[in-house]
């Protein structure tokens, strides 16, 4: 550990005049998931039926369902025909809505019919809107194992040093995303522009994947959160035990020690690869064609692209920026690619926009 902590030596300096919380704490966070979790509530169950309203009935109890429950209900009970019941769902029609509605439910009962001698239960993880009503986020199997956000949420800040700070949190329905920046592990990239290496950790409580995290890299200048993963160093599993957890938070903090230096080489030695600004709209142009962008989203970028130097840097930041209008799913899959960038031949975009350029 003796060889990491000199090979960074570098790259430790003062975090004065910079706040780098956002107002965030350990205590706040601890508090705005304690208060999540007040409203939420799981329910075990054999005697489900989905009914008329679009809901479930559960027991006696009727909820209502989220987009991604009845997707999850759909993807369990009628498997090779989601998109089919979907639509007949949505068709407004009694005959289309009975005829889903009768193949759903002999679905259901087909899971929980008796099995030897009992029958088998399904777990729904629920909430309470604060206007009384009840929907299911989940519907899931007995098998599923659970990893609430306060047990993530514990494991991370008992493997927290004191250098280690807490800058951005979502929580959600499904689940939730903590950035946590290491206030040692810093480098001002370019003038005014110090950057700092983050753990990305995400969990679901709702089955689309129990845990997650990724190194990335955290812009002081952006101080509203942009969080840009450079690192193929990850780990995400969708059923993970407590010590798999433990040991992943560990793994993490100590390859972001690791990786540190590379990472900060990479993003000074973009910061010299410039662009003639009549190649950095070419230039994202065929960058747009790898990552298989909407023209809409091309233009966006282009948009950034225009108040930040023409560098290869410049671009990078252009493409995370724009990637917060996108839907979650697209915003990650986004920031992946612009990780990638990051350590790409990007000298091979230049090229061909020089290229594509009309002569004269």
């Amino acid at each position: 550990m003796t060889r990491i902590f000199t090979s960074l030596k570098s790259v430790q300096t003062s975090t004065s005049g910079i706040d780098l919380k956002g107002g965030l704490t350990w205590d706040n966070i601890r508090t705005r998931i304690a208060t999540d979790d007040q409203y939420k509530k799981d329910l075990e169950s054999s005697r489900v039926v989905f009914n008329w309203e679009g809901g479930l009935t559960i027991g006696n109890k009727t909820f209502d369902l989220t987009g991604h429950a009845l997707s999850q209900l759909l993807s369990r009970f009628t498997p090779s025909a989601v998109r089919y019941f979907k639509r007949l769902l949505s068709d407004g029609t009694v005959t289309s809505y009975a005829l889903a509605r009768r193949c759903i439910n002999y679905g259901i009962d087909s899971y929980v019919e008796p099995s030897r001698g009992g029958r088998k239960e399904l777990l729904f993880r629920t909430r309470q809107l604060p206007n009384g009503k009840n929907i299911v986020r989940s519907v899931l199997t007995d098998r599923y194992q659970i990893l609430d956000n306060h047990e993530i949420l514990g494991g991370i800040v008992s493997k927290m040093s004191a250098s280690m700070t807490p800058a951005r949190l979502v929580i959600s329905d499904t689940g939730f995303e903590l950035m946590v920046i290491d206030r040692l592990l810093t480098e001002e990239v370019a003038k005014d522009d110090r950057n700092y290496i983050a753990n990305f950790y995400k969990n679901s409580e709702t089955g689309n994947g129990s845990f997650g995290y990724i190194i990335g890299v955290f812009r002081a200048l952006c101080l509203n959160g942009m969080s840009l993963p450079v690192s193929t160093h990850g780990f995400r599993v969708s059923h993970v035990s407590k010590s798999d957890m433990n040991g992943a938070i560990e793994d993490g903090i100590y390859q972001s020690f690791v990786k540190a230096p590379s990472i900060f080489a990479k993003l000074k030695e973009s910061t010299q690869i410039e662009l003639p600004r009549q190649l950095v709209n070419p230039t994202i142009q065929m960058v747009s064609l790898d990552g298989k962008w909407t023209s809409e989203f091309e233009s966006q970028v282009k948009a950034k692209a225009v108040t930040e130097n023409p560098t290869k840097y410049g671009i990078i930041q252009a493409i995370t920026h724009s990637a917060k209008s996108l839907s979650d799913e697209k915003f990650v899959e986004t920031e992946a690619f612009a990780g990638k960038l990051l350590f790409s031949d990007f000298s091979r975009y230049v090229k061909q926009a020089s290229q594509a350029l009309p002569v004269g």
